[in-house]
């Protein structure tokens, strides 16, 4: 027996006994629990269509939330804090500089070298993040405050970014401590709502909702609709990608000049030089900011 058209038959059949109603002024009005987890189409709150602008300012967003400074530059400017405040365990304690061996420095309540440092500091930033999105992650795909945990980790990460510029001395090497674990929960954060945002940009598509329309008639069937909704997200993630990639490269290029500007080589230039890469990724932030804030006052994206 050919089941190929039973999801047409399925939905002519609600609709005959008025469990499923056409869509009007973008809503499913929904009478029974089954269909509710059985229909195809989106049926519960309020729907708008997805802009042009709307889909652009998620995709810039992307630029900056690329992870340049805090995921990327962060840990190296961490790191070479570390290496500075440290000292080479071959030799009485903090008698000689790190070389290009071994350094160790007094970090959680006991002397550690810099690798066991590091790794411990990244697991609590792990902990932190694994306790966080089990309290609030459900909230990138159910509810309307998906928008505004998406701008607080993005300031959060901004604000970090532009702080790394008064974390120069090794001696702030707890600061940068600090700073680099609340960079990876802005940077983490904020990627992680920034991506749940897309399935319902394209779901909110004009195509996409001219095809749910049809399937309501019956005009169309439920592979057809199914095809077109993978389609449509699949071209925001490569085009996102792609916008990513491209602003980057114009980032990179520019982070370059500066560097070439700055650096030498006494130690101290390559602290101050990290510390403003840090810096100059936060205008980046800056641009995400703006554009989030774009989207944002049109609608919850």
């Amino acid at each position: 027996m050919d089941d190929s058209n039973a999801p047409d038959r399925f939905i002519s059949r609600e609709k005959a006994e008025g469990h499923l109603q056409p869509v009007q002024d973008d809503f499913v009005i929904i009478n029974d629990e089954a269909t509710l987890f059985a229909s195809p189409l989106p049926i519960v709150g309020e729907r708008k269509t997805t802009t042009r602008k709307e889909v652009w300012s998620w995709y810039v967003y992307y630029v900056g939330n690329s992870g340049l400074g805090p995921f990327n530059f962060a840990i190296s400017a961490w790191q070479n804090l570390l290496y500075l405040a440290g000292w080479d365990p071959a030799y009485p304690k903090g008698t000689v500089p790190c070389g290009d061996g071994a350094c160790n420095l007094i970090a959680f309540g006991s002397e550690r070298s810099v690798n066991s440092i590091v790794l411990i500091t990244n697991g609590l930033s792990f902990a932190f993040q694994a306790v966080l999105f089990l309290i609030m992650g459900s909230f990138a795909d159910y509810g309307v405050i998906r928008p505004h945990i998406t701008t607080a980790f993005t300031v959060l990460a901004w604000a970090v970014s532009f702080a790394w510029l008064g974390v120069e001395d090794p001696s702030k090497w707890q600061a940068g401590t600090a700073l680099y674990i609340l960079g990876l929960i802005g940077y983490q954060g904020a990627l992680t709502f920034w991506t749940a945002a897309f399935p319902g940009l394209a779901r909110d598509l004009p195509e996409i909702k001219d095809s749910e329309e049809k399937l309501a008639r019956g005009d169309t069937d439920r592979k057809s609709h199914d095809r077109l909704d993978m389609l449509a997200r699949n071209r925001l993630a490569n085009v996102s990608f792609l916008v990513c990639s491209l602003g980057e490269l114009v980032v990179l290029a520019i982070l370059a000049g500066v560097l070439e500007g700055v650096i030498n080589d006494d130690p101290d230039s390559n602290t101050k030089a990290l510390s403003m890469v840090c810096a100059y990724s936060a205008g980046i932030w800056s641009e995400s900011l703006l554009f989030i804030t774009c989207s944002w006052l049109t609608r919850n994206y």
